[in-house]
């Protein structure tokens, strides 16, 4: 999975917009582990070395959440009204108001 991910940064980089869910999706998975999994460590005292190991990254998803276009998110992700799962399509033989 992770590698499938390192996959779609790259077209991250060529179509910046049309990957933001996948950038989105990142970083909601990383910010989930650092909430429920090292801070939780961490308030305890008993921070294992595999967590600690991993806390190097914090500082870049700090910038991703710092440069996320969040204007844009808000208006295409929450504003914007979704498409219809399938287009709307009389029945065959019927016939319409316009014959």
């Amino acid at each position: 999975m992770l590698l499938a991910f390192w996959l779609l940064t790259l077209f991250g980089v060529r179509y910046p917009l049309q990957m933001l869910p996948v950038l989105l999706w990142e970083m909601i998975w990383k910010t989930l582990w650092v909430v429920l999994v090292a801070i939780p460590q961490w308030r305890s005292g008993r921070i294992e070395p595999f967590t600690e190991a991993n806390l190097g990254w914090i500082p870049l998803l700090i910038v991703f959440y710092a440069v996320v276009p969040w204007r844009y998110v808000y208006a295409n992700y929450l504003l914007k009204p979704s498409e219809p799962w399938r287009k709307k399509t009389s029945a065959p033989g019927s016939a319409s108001l316009a014959d």
